[in-house]
């Protein structure tokens, strides 16, 4: 055998690696699904209910030709409390749901 060869000393040092790499990425997605959490709950509670109006909207088409899937992305404008007009893509869309409906 001329190759390389790993002995166990340098597999336990990959193998460590991989799971702390593991390990962070866990802690990253809990960090941020409790960030998120948590601003939702603020948003709901101090909040002010405004309404708004779709101002333009398309399809957004992703993936592979084989395993293609789409969403329709809306801009929305409203305006706030203190007259600032304001334009945004909602991050969860609600189109083709009946007005009024709660998705």
């Amino acid at each position: 055998m001329d190759g390389v060869r790993m002995g166990f000393g340098a597999f336990g040092a990959v193998f460590g690696l991989v799971a702390l790499l593991l390990v962070l990425v866990a802690l990253w997605m809990m960090f941020s699904a409790v960030r998120d959490l948590l601003r939702a709950r603020r948003l709901a509670s101090s909040g002010i209910r405004a309404e708004g109006r779709v101002i333009s909207s398309h399809v957004h088409y992703s993936g592979t030709r084989e395993d293609r899937s789409s969403r329709v992305v809306e801009t929305i404008e409203f305006t706030t409390d203190r007259g600032q007009t304001v334009r945004a893509n909602p991050v969860v869309s609600d189109a083709g749901t009946p007005r009024g409906a709660v998705s």
